[in-house]
C-alpha cells in the first residue's frame, strides 16, 4: 500500500504544482460567462463546503455522543425521553426546519441592526446556518450510538464484571 500512497501523493503534488505555475499566466480551467476564473471559484466553493461540514459536525458531535450513550447505558425513562426527542425531531422535514430557523436569524439581524459590514453579516449568517445544521442533524448518530451502547452493555464480559460489582 505504501507504493500506491506515494505514487498518488506524487501525482497530486505534480498536478497542483503545474496548476499553480500555469495559473499566474493562464486560466487553467478557463473562465465562465462573466469572465471569472473557474479554478478560483472551485477552490472557493470547496472552502465553503469544508467550513459548513466541519462546523456543523463540531456542533452535532457533543449532542449525539452524550445523548446516544446516555440512552443506551441508562435505559428506562432516560432512553424513552431521548428516543422521543430524536424521533420528534426526525419527523419534522429538515429543509423546512432549517429554512424557518435561517429566516428567523435573518429577520432578527434585520430588526436589530448591528454596526457590521455586509461581509461580516454574511459570515454571521453562515455561522448560524452551521449551528442550525448541527442542531438538526444529530439524530442519526445518536440512534447509532444508542444501539452500539445497548449491544456492548449486553456482552458477556460486561455482564460478568457487573456481577462481580465492577
Amino acid at each position: 500500500p505504501w507504493r500506491t500512497i506515494i505514487l498518488t501523493f506524487s501525482g497530486i503534488t505534480i498536478l497542483v504544482c503545474v496548476a499553480i505555475t500555469l495559473s499566474t499566466k493562464y486560466h487553467v480551467l478557463g473562465t465562465d460567462k462573466v469572465g471569472q476564473d473557474v479554478l478560483f471559484l472551485s477552490l472557493k466553493s470547496i472552502r465553503t463546503g469544508l467550513l459548513i461540514g466541519t462546523l456543523s459536525t463540531l456542533v452535532m458531535l457533543p449532542f449525539a455522543i452524550a445523548l446516544g450513550v446516555m440512552a443506551g447505558y441508562y435505559r428506562g425513562w432516560v432512553d424513552d425521553v431521548i428516543q422521543y426527542i430524536y424521533t420528534t425531531l426526525n419527523s419534522i422535514p429538515s429543509v423546512l426546519l432549517i429554512a424557518a430557523a435561517v429566516l428567523m436569524v435573518v429577520v432578527h439581524l434585520d430588526n436589530y441592526p448591528v454596526p457590521i459590514s455586509t461581509e461580516e453579516r454574511a459570515d454571521l449568517r453562515l455561522l448560524f446556518l452551521c449551528i442550525i445544521l448541527g442542531i438538526t442533524s444529530w439524530t442519526g448518530l445518536c440512534r447509532l450510538l444508542r444501539g452500539e451502547t445497548l449491544k456492548l452493555r449486553e456482552l458477556d464480559y460486561v455482564q460478568a464484571a457487573q456481577t462481580y460489582g465492577v
